[in-house]
């Protein structure tokens, strides 16, 4: 869980340039997403069916950014502007047990930032 929950973290800091928040706020703001993750998947991660709570495991910027990167955001002093600005829009994530994927827009196609094979 913590590799996925990493690569999920990882996944939504490299469109934060380092300009728009100091090191500090940027390493802050990861650590929070991987603790409110970490919290929030244990109980809801089942190695056995990968796709059982998934949609649970999700996080968007659809039409809003997702109570999670807000909650890190927070958490860390990083000003919601910042993701406003800075993250993909129209973009889902799923971190699910051995894979983490995304898909743009509505009928995307759905691209691998990490697997376990």
């Amino acid at each position: 869980m913590q590799t996925e929950i990493e690569n999920t973290a990882s996944f939504w800091l490299k469109y934060i340039p380092d300009a728009s928040v100091t090191a500090e706020k940027k390493e802050s703001f990861r650590q929070a997403l991987v603790d409110i993750l970490t919290d929030r998947y244990t109980g809801h991660w089942h190695v056995d069916k990968t796709t059982a709570g998934s949609g649970y495991r999700s996080m968007s910027n659809w039409k809003s950014l997702d109570s999670t990167l807000v909650g890190a955001a927070m958490q860390a002093g990083v000003p919601i502007e910042v993701l406003e600005r800075h993250l993909p829009r129209d973009i889902v994530l799923w971190c699910d047990p051995y894979n983490v994927t995304y898909r743009v827009g509505d009928h995307g196609t759905v691209y691998t930032v990490y697997e376990d094979k």
